[in-house]
């Protein structure tokens, strides 16, 4: 079972929550949570690389719905943001961005993580 997280921003926003929320069909939102639970068992059969080590999971469902995810490990996937085919240019591209930031952040909590290991404790 891979373990699927959502990757937030530094203020909060979750590029992929807020894209979810904005598809107006209900069959759109189940096609996209089905495509989710394949994910979770690790179902990645229509999935292409896009560059930089963002990944691009195709629904073939009407649009054509594009979900953007970065591997962090053998394990778990981080779901980075969606479009359908239309926007697709311009999410990879902001996709792409969004692992990078995942990635700083990472360094970041685990540099802190590390200082506070260091600190003498009184």
């Amino acid at each position: 079972m891979i373990e699927v997280k959502i990757y937030k921003t530094e203020m909060g926003v979750e590029p992929f929550s807020v894209w979810f929320e904005t598809l107006k069909s209900s069959k759109a939102k189940s096609a996209v949570a089905r495509a989710l639970t394949k994910m979770e068992a690790g179902l990645l059969n229509d999935v292409k690389s896009v560059g930089d080590g963002v990944q691009e999971y195709r629904i073939h469902f009407e649009k054509g719905y594009r979900i953007y995810f970065g591997n962090d490990g053998g394990e778990i996937i981080i779901l980075l943001s969606g479009s359908d085919k239309k926007a697709q240019n311009k999410e990879i591209e902001n996709a792409k961005n969004y692992w990078e930031d995942y990635k700083r952040q990472k360094k970041q909590r685990r540099s802190e993580a590390n200082e506070k290991c260091k600190r003498p404790h009184r």
